[in-house]
């Protein structure tokens, strides 16, 4: 059972780096890929002239035939997306039977995370898409343990910045008010992007339950209100403040969205978010960007988002 429940965390993770994953299956050589490649280009050729002088071919006949191949389209990348999906799980599934994670001791865990580290130099310190999800796997089934774990090794300064990074990508995607709580409490300029570590908590946020971690919305949004529309180096401060607003419900986190301030944030990454959110506080957001902000581009964005 705890198998198959951490199999279920880390696939809900794989929302959170879907460009990751597009990244990935971008070199795979899949059948299904080449037909949806087909069909673009299908589609493309088969759209109704605009400027050609053909004026004998019937419009009603050519958008019927190019809403035919879209429709073919979205259905053989809804395939490719499956079995994405499906090649994922098998690859997780066999590495679980590869490696057991069923021992918490430190000494067990340390040995695992070696192998693993051991594997990825080989490779020459690639923390490629198998080895992110394959720690992430293993970490899940440790718990708290694992965080601790993670924790001594970005606290180790004696450890290459490599192992160090990979530790931290690790636990940035553990669902747990444990490894939000590291994360929170970790400062490291060589490791971090930013002073807050918006980026990191940005994933955890929308995957842990509002009632486990209710208690430290006040310091974040104590943090957001004090940097809110002091530069836009950290685009994944406006996603945070839509993910307590929408995701968790905090009514602070709501007001500060409609906050004059948010217009001088790099948005792109919060609007986009929005969109895939179906809530109000989501529409009220984007549609406040797309009647007041002074920037076209983003009010642009806002209004093809907003509705649907």
């Amino acid at each position: 059972m705890r198998r198959v429940f951490c199999l279920g965390c880390v696939w809900i993770t794989t929302l959170v780096l879907a460009a990751g994953i597009s990244w990935h299956w971008r070199g795979q050589d899949l059948a299904v890929g080449a037909e949806v490649s087909v069909a673009a280009a299908t589609a493309q050729r088969s759209m109704p002239p605009s400027s050609t002088g053909l004026e004998s071919i019937d419009d009603g006949i050519a958008t019927d035939e190019a809403t035919n191949l879209r429709e073919e389209l979205a259905d053989l990348e809804a395939k490719h997306n499956a079995l994405s999906k499906q090649y994922f799980m098998l690859s997780l599934e066999k590495w679980a039977a590869e490696n057991d994670t069923s021992g918490t001791d430190p000494e067990t865990i340390n040995a695992l995370w070696d192998r693993q580290l051991t594997a990825m130099q080989i490779g020459g310190n690639v923390f490629d898409f198998e080895s992110r999800f394959a720690l992430m796997y293993a970490f899940a089934s440790y718990g708290d343990k694992g965080v601790v774990h993670l924790r001594g090794i970005l606290d180790d300064r004696a450890r290459t910045d490599f192992e160090r990074e990979t530790a931290l990508l690790v636990l940035r995607y553990m669902a747990s008010p444990r490894a939000l709580e590291a994360v929170l409490s970790f400062r490291d300029p060589e490791l971090t992007e930013l002073d807050y570590p918006y980026d990191l908590i940005n994933s955890q946020l929308k995957m842990i339950e509002s009632d486990a971690i209710r208690h430290r919305f006040p310091e974040i949004l104590a943090r957001i209100d004090q940097e809110l529309g002091a530069d836009t180096l950290a685009p994944e401060r406006a996603e945070v403040l839509l993910t307590l607003a929408s995701t968790h419900g905090d009514t602070r986190a709501r007001q500060l969205l409609l906050d004059p301030r948010i217009y001088h944030e790099n948005l792109g990454g919060a609007i986009t978010l929005a969109a895939t959110l179906n809530t109000a506080v989501a529409d009220e957001f984007l549609l406040n960007i797309a009647q007041y902000h002074e920037d076209q581009h983003y009010r642009r964005m806002a209004r093809r988002y907003y509705g649907q």
